[in-house]
């Protein structure tokens, strides 16, 4: 895991092909936990949490081994889910070896200062081999951190300005000019080990997870 354990970014409006997206980059993920910030249908593929307490109980008992881990808060207080993320980065440092998935950035995010524990795991989260991956619909709303350290990026659809020119620092200007045009699950991907290399992809919806 410690070489896989970079920052991922995907980015795009709603209904261009994140969730597909994480789901695939999931899929094979041995010890993941994924919050599911709204409560969304189509999360299942993994041990389904509504309540915080209830899944440390049970992380507690499995860390040591493989997992598939789910949370989807019921509670709908946006402070409060801000709040269990932090708590959630705090014991992936301790558990190491790890995939963490945050489906909503921007609107967990937005307004507030983003967690001391989750801005840890950017800038730290090598060492105990996290690999951390957020989807967002828009590059703004959760502090610059994250896109300062993204290694790898997945473009979807975009027409926002104000977005282009976020995303024109990472690609630059001629990639950037192809985000309008792209069609439904087809997607830019970036790597920053070959920066100016910037291609079209397309994924497959997969099934219901």
């Amino acid at each position: 895991m410690s070489d896989e354990a970079i920052v991922k970014v995907i980015f795009g409006i709603r209904g261009s092909g994140k969730t597909v997206k994480l789901r695939r980059l999931t899929l094979d993920v041995h010890r993941l936990l994924l919050i599911n910030t709204l409560n969304r249908d189509g999360f299942t593929n993994g041990v389904v949490f509504t309540d915080l307490a209830e899944l440390k109980k049970f992380w507690k008992k499995v860390y040591t081994h493989n997992f598939r881990i789910i949370y989807s808060p019921v509670h709908g207080d946006i402070d409060r889910a801000c709040d269990e993320v932090g708590e959630i980065c705090q014991a992936a440092m301790l558990c190491g070896e790890m995939t963490i998935a945050i489906e909503e950035m921007n609107v967990l995010f937005e307004g507030k200062r983003t967690p001391r524990q989750f801005n840890q795991i950017i800038f730290a989260g090598r060492e105990p081999g996290i690999e951390l991956i957020g989807v967002a619909q828009s590059p703004v709303g959760f502090g610059s951190a994250m896109r300062s350290m993204t290694q790898e990026a997945y473009l979807f659809h975009c027409h926002e300005r104000s977005h282009l020119e976020i995303f024109e620092k990472l690609i630059g200007r001629d990639a950037r000019s192809k985000l309008p045009l792209l069609k439904y699950y087809e997607y830019l991907y970036w790597n920053m080990d070959a920066p100016d290399k910037c291609e079209i992809r397309k994924d497959d919806p997969l099934p219901v997870m």
